[in-house]
């Protein structure tokens, strides 16, 4: 079976710029400034496209840099909302708005089931069952707003879920998935991961990477806070 295609891949030119709107996020090493949800960031141009698209780390939008709506943006515009635009009819703004908070998390699901499929030996258990939740997931993901908004994700990830845990591994379903502005590479592109590992095990960030060393310092941050975060709630974090 083939991988993700066009409409799991974001198309800008088929949006209405959904993820330069919609979301909140707030000032920090991924974001210059802070936005309110709904509230439209000062560099979307009135194309829907970037302004700063082509400088969007140097200018602080790190997060934008590496964000991946999934192909949701054009199926929310084009599909689920056709013919309706938050900018001239602001009556639709919230149902497009609220949306995309669940079309991009399902498209993001939708491409992972597929990338799976064409790595799972066909003709097996597996391979079925990820080929039956790609077939529901492409009927969520062609719901009406009413339908999206009413959406369970939880159940809709739960099959998934229950097949990579029985067919294969605890070790393939993620505890946790957290989103970052970028990873971690020495001067050379080489991945910090030995370091990281560390870091996230609670040793001290200083003492097992050099920033100097890298080719962008900032990125290891997302990591430091992560360890903090999981040591202030005490939990342990299974690495692979």
């Amino acid at each position: 079976m083939s991988g993700p295609g066009p409409e799991l891949r974001a198309d800008c030119a088929r949006c209405a710029g959904l993820c330069c709107v919609a979301p909140a996020f707030t000032a920090s090493a991924d974001f210059a400034i802070d936005k309110k949800g709904g509230e439209a960031c000062p560099h979307l141009g009135r194309d829907f496209r970037c302004d700063i698209h082509d400088r969007l780390r140097p200018s602080g939008f790190g997060g934008c840099a590496t964000f991946d709506c999934f192909g949701a943006g054009q199926q929310v515009t084009q599909v689920t909302h056709p013919g309706r635009n938050w900018r001239t009819d602001p009556e639709a703004a919230p149902a497009m708005f609220a949306s995309f908070a669940v079309m991009r998390p399902l498209h993001e699901l939708r491409w992972h089931v597929r990338e799976a499929l064409t790595l799972v030996p066909q003709k097996t258990p597996l391979a079925r069952e990820l080929a039956e939740a790609d077939r529901a997931l492409r009927q969520h993901a062609s719901a009406s707003p009413g339908e999206l908004a009413a959406l369970d994700l939880d159940a809709v990830r739960r099959p998934v879920t229950a097949a990579l845990r029985r067919e294969l591994s605890p070790r393939h379903v993620p505890d946790r998935v957290v989103a970052v502005s970028g990873i971690p590479r020495t001067l050379t592109g080489k991945k910090l991961e030995a370091p990281v590992k560390r870091i996230l095990r609670g040793e001290p960030p200083d003492k097992v990477a050099s920033r100097d060393s890298l080719a962008d310092p900032a990125a290891l941050d997302a990591f430091v806070a992560l360890a903090a975060e999981r040591s202030a709630q005490e939990a342990p974090l299974r690495l692979g």
